[in-house]
């Protein structure tokens, strides 16, 4: 079984990030903020994930009964960047004709399932935060990610590169900004929220994407 690079969240200065941030007047009692996650050539990042931590926090968790489905197909998982917080649970899904062995060496998580038909497996708790990168011990170029968020202020970018994170509770926070192909350690700011919104422009320094072919298959999932 090839090995994994452990996937860590460590506490980061504020670098490749570039800020725009304009408070727009609003009333509500909770604040938001707006992100446009962007390149360094500024075109769109999609998977880029934005979590609001407090700077003061009482330790509890938040509540989360939320499950997702990983597919996997045509030899790649599908998303490539799941987001869940502590307490989710997610399930693996072999939409393949052939087998697949999803794998994980990763702190936050350690597991596999070996999956030698179609399925899907029974619910995996994710009972720590943390990044958890995913692989597969039959097919090597199969990668893909989990974050689990200890906050639920957390949000992944679209297609547009829009990140959206309402309801947040005015206070201080660190926003930690990571993607799968930034170059270096998740990217950390200190903000504060008020009864306001914030909007954001985020540029990142990404590596190349990987060149991956998926399989020929077609079938139906």
């Amino acid at each position: 079984m090839r090995s994994l690079k452990k996937a860590s969240l460590g506490l980061v200065l504020c670098v490749g990030l570039t800020g725009v941030w304009a408070a727009v007047t609003g009333a509500s009692s909770t604040g938001s903020v707006s992100y446009s996650v962007l390149d360094t050539e500024n075109k769109p990042v999609v998977d880029a994930v934005v979590r609001l931590s407090p700077l003061v926090s009482d330790g509890t968790l938040p509540a989360a009964t939320e499950e997702k489905i990983i597919d996997q197909y045509r030899q790649a998982y599908e998303p490539l960047v799941t987001v869940v917080t502590v307490g989710s649970a997610v399930r693996f899904k072999n939409s393949d004709p052939f087998g697949h062995h999803v794998y994980s060496f990763s702190q936050a998580k350690q597991f596999e399932y070996r999956q030698p038909t179609r399925g899907t497996t029974d619910p995996l708790l994710l009972d720590k935060p943390g990044l958890i990168a995913l692989g597969c011990n039959i097919h090597d170029h199969m990668l893909a990610y989990i974050f689990v968020s200890d906050s639920p202020n957390v949000a992944i970018s679209d297609s547009d590169g829009r990140v959206q994170l309402a309801g947040v509770t005015p206070g201080t926070y660190t926003a930690t900004i990571w993607h799968p192909r930034l170059k270096g350690d998740p990217i950390e700011q200190e903000i504060t929220i008020t009864d306001t919104e914030v909007a954001a422009e985020v540029s990142l320094d990404l590596k190349p994407p990987r060149r991956v072919r998926k399989s020929s298959y077609s079938g139906d999932r």
